[in-house]
């Protein structure tokens, strides 16, 4: 899977990507990386998967 499709997937995954975008790159993101286990089931597959990882490439966190 290419990494333009793995953090499409997350952002469909994160519903209110438009109104919470700050919050999930500056907070969430990092709180699953320190924490996987935390996310829920998406997020701990994307997690595994390294979406997480690429999604911090991507925004420069």
């Amino acid at each position: 899977m290419t990494a333009k499709k793995l953090l499409s997937q997350v952002v469909l995954h994160w519903s209110k990507w438009d109104e919470h975008e700050q919050y999930y790159l500056e907070t969430l993101v990092p709180q699953l990386m320190d924490k996987p286990e935390a996310g829920d089931d998406k997020e701990r597959g994307a997690n595994q998967r390294g979406q997480t990882q690429i999604i911090k490439i991507c925004f420069n966190l």
